[in-house]
């Protein structure tokens, strides 16, 4: 069995929501020569990815804030390395790498599994972003005594 993970921060709308993908790792795949350079090190199993960020939704971008973790050095020693390290600034990074679908819960927990992102709470917001643009917002609500989805409701930017 897999253990749950800490999940990444997102801000949307003035709120805070973990995080339930790992939009990082497409840059890492897209920018494999950096990447190696910062291989980051997984210090719990709650943690695979061994790295938290922070993102924010404003201005209709999907933006990395904050990106920390223990990087391993060739001279043998972990070191602890922040945004500016990683993406050479200290300000906020345009996530212009990344298209896929964010995806946020929110509510109560209604199911807890022991997987990454696989509990299910009463509803989750989908964003789908494309070369880091969000372009549609779908909000899912799931009804409390039968866990089925009950609401469902999409919004296409313009």
């Amino acid at each position: 069995m897999m253990t749950a993970q800490i999940c990444d921060q997102i801000i949307w709308q003035g709120k805070r929501y973990s995080l339930y993908c790992e939009p990082f790792l497409q840059y890492q795949l897209q920018h494999k020569d950096k990447a190696r350079q910062f291989a980051f090190l997984h210090t719990t199993t709650a943690n695979w990815r061994g790295y938290r960020a922070r993102w924010e939704i404003k201005e209709d971008f999907l933006w990395l804030n904050a990106i920390s973790g223990w990087v391993w050095q060739e001279q043998g020693k972990p070191k602890y390395y922040r945004l500016p390290q990683v993406m050479g600034t200290r300000e906020p990074v345009k996530a212009t790498w990344f298209s896929g679908t964010l995806i946020l819960p929110f509510g109560p927990l209604l199911r807890y599994v022991h997987m990454p992102y696989a509990s299910q709470y009463a509803g989750e917001i989908r964003i789908k972003v494309v070369k880091g643009k969000i372009e549609q917002v779908h909000d899912k609500r799931f009804d409390t005594a039968k866990k089925q989805k009950c609401l469902s409701s999409t919004h296409q930017k313009q």
